[in-house]
């Protein structure tokens, strides 16, 4: 599942917002030891928060300063990346 909205009001303002929930499988993955929480089966539910916030300063040109949060719930290997940046977009 993955929603994202994107918005730009009169005043120029933008707004960006999103997230996404998935469930993967790994049929052909070897199996992990007994050891782990759920037991041999794989088992990964990524999760993906991401934001932005810009301003439109002329028509067809527009800097957005984007943040985006992913998360990987894993019993193999948890993983976290978190990444900001500033995009800037324009068009002649």
């Amino acid at each position: 599942f993955d929603f994202d909205w994107n918005n730009k009001w009169e005043s120029g303002v933008l707004f960006n917002i999103g997230f996404g929930l998935h469930n993967r499988k790994y049929p052909k993955a070897l199996p992990l030891t007994t050891a782990t929480a759920l037991g041999e089966t794989r088992a990964d539910v990524p999760i993906r928060l991401s934001s932005g916030l810009g301003w439109e300063f002329a028509p067809g040109w527009s800097a957005l300063l984007n943040y985006s949060y992913k998360l990987n719930v894993s019993n193999k290997l948890l993983y976290v990346k978190e990444v900001s940046g500033l995009t800037l977009q324009g068009s002649f």
